[in-house]
This record gives structure tokens, C-alpha cells and sequence, in this order.
């Protein structure tokens, strides 16, 4: 899922005294989604990756296992190999050139017609939502 929201905002100066002071105003704020009909997933599961570890050091004898680490000897040299799992940051990329001139499309178009102020905040979220199984 892609998100795009906008914040519309300037700012007011008023004078008290000698001092001048500066309020950010918010005015027009407005959210959209991208309306994407399907995603195709590259990754491999830790399932996946570990069998596929397995499979290139298929030799190898289990040392030791922790809920983020896996050890593995390697049985011909001796040599210990260790997977980690680790947390990647989430990679979105256009399935094909439509897609990707639809999503510019829609971002521009949406930033263009929800414009209204001097100054914005714009932002653009994409996350994954998987279906509860």
C-alpha cells in the first residue's frame, strides 16, 4: 500500500511590542492510497534463505541455533558459517513501466489538486498489509 498525504500550512507574524512572534497556521490537509491491484513478493521466507544456506553448505553440520543466529560447520574445512536474520527496510519498485507512469500520474495529481497553500509537508508511506490466514 502507498499513502500520500499533504499538509498545507503558512505562517502568521504578529507583533507584541518589540517582539515579534511566528504561528504556523495548518490549513488544508488531505490523504490518499494508491490503488494497487496486486504485488509480487521477491523475498525469500527465513525458511527459504536457510534452506538455501543449507543447500550451498549442504556438508555442514548444525552447531548452534538462537532465535537470531544459526551456526554451521562446514564438515570438509572445518570452516563455521553463521546466518543471521536480520530486519530489511521494506524496497518498493513498479512491476512495469504502466505502473510506474500510473503511480507518477497519481502522485502528481494528487499533490497538484490538494495544493492550496504557501507551504506544504508531504509525505509518502508504503507498507505491506497481509491478509490474516
Amino acid at each position: 500500500i502507498i499513502e500520500f498525504h499533504i499538509q498545507n500550512y503558512h505562517h502568521e507574524h504578529r507583533k507584541d511590542g518589540k517582539k515579534t512572534h511566528t504561528k504556523r497556521v495548518n490549513t488544508h490537509s488531505a490523504s490518499a492510497t494508491f490503488p494497487m491491484t496486486g504485488f509480487s513478493d521477491e523475498t525469500l521466507s527465513p525458511d527459504q534463505t536457510i534452506a538455501m544456506f543449507h543447500l550451498l553448505y549442504h556438508k555442514g553440520v548444525k552447531e548452534e541455533q538462537g532465535l537470531l543466529h544459526e551456526t554451521v560447520i562446514q564438515a570438509d574445512t572445518g570452516e563455521k558459517k553463521l546466518i543471521l536474520t536480520c530486519r530489511f527496510p521494506l524496497s518498493f519498485l513498479p512491476r512495469d513501466a504502466e505502473t510506474e507512469a500510473q503511480l507518477s500520474r497519481f502522485r502528481e495529481d494528487f499533490y497538484r489538486r490538494n495544493t492550496t497553500d504557501i507551504m506544504q509537508e508531504k509525505k509518502e508511506k508504503i507498507r505491506l498489509d497481509f491478509p490474516h490466514r
